[in-house]
């Protein structure tokens, strides 16, 4: 099995100075000058009311108490400076920010942005054991981007996030790390709501039952953009379980996920209509079936896609119907613009899944025929959609990453004299953004890019002519 390490530290501040908050309603501010505030009860942010957390500041709970929002957080740390929510002791943890009734808010949208959630557990009745790190209910007016959600649980659903009742939460470039659950949903879960996840990460989570990483149920519409899903693992359907729910993919990369007792080790689905486009999904495994993608009802189509030894199929339709379309699949399943040969991966047995020159899935996709709009972007973040293949036509690849030939390259050469029509050394020739100088004989020779150059020369001591204009062909001086 191979294997991803992500270092993770926590280091408790050296408490020069610190605030405590009793329980009762909070808000104002929350300044680094009084870091860290260790809450010592249940509080509340009530309806109408604003806290603001800055850069940098911890916020410790004493023991296992919630933190209720009805009205507007602003916590937003920097990349050099996150805000961090972790419990006193990490055996007994904290219960969670727990966002009620945000849509009926007039306030700004709440903000949460480099963010530390560690060791947030969801335990009691009812939706008490949902949502370890952060839990919503009718609220849609909040963002999460560039945070990471460490060792979260929660004893039914959630393990890091919970939403529910039209929680229409947009998250970016977030990871979920080691969190997990009793039932659906290691990472988060979404119950008739519509989430956005764009560049999260989901890496070695766990789900008793379903889901590890991500999970929606009850005619919730998820869109997933550019996320990973990477060595989670579940009692079935691992990567993402989805039931009753409208699904778009578009680069998710899927890779070492398995399942314990059940199928789909990549994503499983239950009377659901999905489409997916430039997925890579390699090396999942199952020990019953759908090692890539695993149906029951409903409909999967596969667009551009690279499934590749999934175990013990790429795809298992138990019920309902899934089709493909311009895809590499590495067992039989056929389609319009199918293949089954060797995508080659620039390095699969060192998990680097960006396509050799050589590779059959370079400008063999069809964009035209997806059904939603597709990221301009690849997972790298590189344009989509470029002529890979140099004939003349940019058509989109198959799988996660977009291959982006080589430019062809030419040379400007020449040889700097004086008036009299003497070599003149260490003159400094300036073609764009190439640099060279002159040898001993006055010659100078730039390797670039094909395309278009002012040349110009300067030279202590002496006037130079202005720029010279050249156009600089493929293979040519």
């Amino acid at each position: 099995m191979k294997k991803l390490f992500i270092f993770i530290s926590m280091i408790l501040p050296w408490l020069l100075c610190s605030t405590v908050i009793p329980a009762g309603d909070v808000s104002g501010l929350w300044d680094l000058t009084g870091s860290p505030y260790y809450i010592d009860g249940e509080i509340t942010l009530q309806a109408g009311e604003e806290l603001l957390i800055e850069a940098g500041v911890d916020v410790i709970f004493n023991d296992h108490y919630q933190f209720i929002i009805h009205g507007r957080i602003m916590a937003n740390g920097t990349v050099s400076d996150s805000i961090r929510f972790m419990p006193l002791d990490p055996n007994t943890g904290w219960h969670s920010l727990r966002f009620i009734d945000g849509n009926l808010s007039s306030l700004p949208a709440n903000e949460i942005s480099y963010c530390e959630f560690w060791q947030g557990f969801a335990l009691g009745a009812g939706d008490e054991s949902n949502g370890g790190a952060i839990f919503c209910s009718n609220t849609g007016n909040l963002s999460i981007s560039n945070s990471s959600f460490y060792e979260n649980y929660a004893q039914f659903d959630g393990g890091a996030i919970y939403l529910e009742a039209d929680s229409d939460v947009e998250i970016d470039n977030c990871l979920f790390q080691l969190n997990n659950c009793g039932f659906y949903g290691g990472g988060m879960i979404a119950y008739d709501s519509d989430p956005v996840l764009n560049g999260c990460v989901f890496y070695d989570n766990n789900s008793a039952v379903f889901a590890a990483g991500f999970s929606s149920w009850d005619q919730s519409n998820p869109e997933l953009y550019n996320c990973v899903f990477i060595e989670n693992t579940a009692g079935a359907c691992t990567g993402i379980y989805c039931v009753s729910s409208t699904i778009k993919m578009a680069n998710v990369l899927f890779r070492d996920n398995s399942t314990t007792f059940g199928s789909g080790a990549a994503c499983g689905l239950t009377n659901c209509v999905t489409d997916v486009s430039n997925v890579t999904a390699v090396d999942n495994i199952s020990p019953l079936s759908g090692g890539a993608f695993w149906v029951n009802g409903g409909s999967l189509n596969v667009y551009n896609s690279i499934l590749w030894n999934n175990l013990p199929e790429n795809i298992f339709v138990l019920s309902g119907a899934a089709n493909a379309f311009n895809s590499c699949i590495s067992d039989d399943f056929t389609g319009p613009g199918v293949i089954s040969d060797n995508p080659q991966f620039l390095d699969f047995n060192g998990d680097n899944y960006h396509l050799a020159e050589i590779s059959p899935c370079i400008d063999t996709g069809d964009e035209s025929i997806v059904t939603f709009p597709l990221p301009e972007y690849d997972l790298d973040g590189n344009i989509r959609i470029v002529d890979g293949d140099n004939n003349g036509t940019a058509t989109i690849d198959m799988g996660v990453y977009e291959f982006t030939p080589e430019a062809p390259n030419g040379f400007i050469a020449g040889t700097v004299t004086d008036g009299e029509g003497s070599f003149l050394e260490n003159a400094e020739i300036t073609a764009g953004e190439y640099t060279t100088v002159t040898d001993a004989n006055g010659e100078y020779a730039i390797e670039v890019v094909a395309g278009d150059y002012t040349v110009t020369c300067y030279l202590e001591g002496y006037e130079v002519p202005d720029g010279v204009e050249v156009t600089v062909i493929a293979g040519e001086t």
